[in-house]
């Protein structure tokens, strides 16, 4: 696939927990290019020419190697929690509403995670890689009702209890 085709199927498949921007892909495809972890060909039924990646055996073996490998720790970055933390020096209401939002933007992502699982389990009920599939997009849901659980649970802490089960 290309570049362009590689930042789709992530937007489609894994960006619940994983994200990269052009920005991103193009030089580490170039990097996997140069270690011989993929080749490159040009698309010639494509009216521009664009450059097709495709994993080698090299690139197998370096992605099994990998996937063996134990987890990095995860950094905690989150700019509504941030803001949170500061919200005192905020105008009244304005993280509150902030808040709500989340928690309705991550009710909502839950929910479409679960069309999701279901027609995964639906479509590919047959694929070994189903059930690791389903792992995934179920931590995407739990963690969704959980972040819109949390935004519900500070919004109540943030207003005395006044608005916490909207």
């Amino acid at each position: 696939m290309s570049g362009y085709d590689a930042r789709a199927y992530i937007e489609a498949s894994v960006a619940m927990f994983w994200s990269e921007s052009f920005g991103q892909i193009y030089p580490a495809l170039e990097r996997l290019l140069r270690r011989r972890l993929v080749r490159c060909r040009a698309d010639a039924c494509s009216r521009r020419a664009r450059k097709l990646y495709e994993i080698t055996d090299a690139g197998r073996e370096a992605l099994s190697a990998w996937l063996a490998l134990p987890p990095e720790a995860e950094r905690a970055r989150s700019e509504v929690i941030l803001k949170t933390f500061l919200g005192a020096q905020s105008r009244p209401g304005v993280l509150v509403g902030q808040l709500r939002g989340l928690a309705e933007r991550m009710e909502a992502r839950a929910e479409g995670l679960e069309a999701a699982e279901a027609e995964v389990r639906r479509s590919d009920a047959r694929s070994a890689s189903m059930p690791y599939a389903v792992a995934a997009i179920r931590a995407g849901i739990m963690l969704s009702r959980a972040r819109a659980a949390w935004a519900r649970d500070a919004i109540g802490l943030i207003t005395g209890g006044k608005e916490a089960g909207r």
